[in-house]
């Protein structure tokens, strides 16, 4: 028996006969539901890494509000803090945009498309251009945020029924001249001062469009991979009229090797959670989060 199917448990149940097209399938299966998982694990990094942003606008906008934290030491922190998470955001984002096209390749997608449309979105707005050329800023010379500012306005202005309290993080274009390194061409587009929560919001929703027609241009292929997971379970239930846990698709064509496939799908019920939850950010740039009602 050169191709089976079998728990690998102590005491196992007996093993099923398959076919070699049938375990090439489900190694093929395998890498397929791989990438896939690996292509929404990275952007909800991102996803994670920018709420994570927001979060901590919304907070400290909060503190210097109570606290009036208005002093140079207060300051750095408060600026420290933010940009802990504004590399943390620029690096994952930068993983996400150096492994789609492996990760949709991978997956029997067209990675020259995913090529195209990155391109689209540099082509198409300074935001992105910048945080591009800001995170290999961050990565080899500089910090992202330069400044905050916090203030209240009365809203309305003439009936002044409430005090709305804001935070303005900003990237200077100064200190940006500083690095040799810093693309001149974006430079040349930067106003002396640049909105980096503003330009974040752009960033992330074009990044997201991308994911979207990714995940859409791969999923006949993951579907059809997880559906060849199913089928090898429930063939083997109905075989055995046992559990598939620990169930495995073996080869043994090797003298003295023995190849193996784990089939199960609990991570890629994870991968299927992901996608559902991290739905496309395409107004992004257009919104702005508040806690006021």
């Amino acid at each position: 028996m050169d191709f089976y199917l079998q728990p690998a448990l102590l005491a196992a149940p007996p093993p099923m006969e398959i076919s070699e097209a049938e375990y090439l399938s489900l190694l093929d299966a395998r890498k397929v539901l791989n990438a896939a998982f690996s292509f929404e694990e990275n952007f909800d990094l991102l996803v994670g890494n920018y709420i994570e942003i927001e979060n901590s606008a919304l907070s400290l906008t909060t503190a210097t509000m109570a606290r009036q934290l208005y002093e140079y030491d207060e300051m750095f922190e408060l600026t420290s803090e933010m940009n802990r998470r504004a590399v943390n955001f620029l690096c994952t984002a930068r993983l996400f945009v150096d492994q789609i096209r492996q990760r949709i390749r991978a997956c029997g997608g067209d990675s020259i498309a995913i090529k195209k449309h990155l391109c689209e979105a540099y082509d198409a707005a300074f935001e992105y251009r910048f945080m591009e050329a800001l995170r290999n800023h961050v990565q080899h010379s500089g910090s992202a945020i330069h400044g905050l500012s916090f203030g209240g306005n009365w809203q309305p202005p003439r009936a002044r029924e409430r005090r709305v309290y804001s935070l303005s993080a900003s990237t200077h274009k100064r200190l940006l001249e500083l690095d040799p390194k810093f693309k001149d061409s974006v430079l040349e587009e930067c106003p002396d001062k640049v909105d980096f929560m503003q330009a974040m919001r752009s960033y992330v929703s074009a990044l997201s469009t991308i994911h979207d027609f990714a995940r859409a241009s791969i999923g006949p292929n993951t579907s059809a991979a997880r559906v060849a997971f199913e089928d090898a379970i429930k063939r083997y239930e109905d075989f055995s009229a046992t559990s598939s846990l620990g169930l495995t698709a073996y080869s043994s064509v090797k003298s003295n090797q023995v190849d193996k496939v784990a089939i199960f799908l609990n991570w890629d019920d994870v991968r299927i959670k992901l996608s559902k939850r991290n739905h496309p950010l395409n107004n992004l740039s257009k919104t702005v989060i508040s806690s006021v009602p």
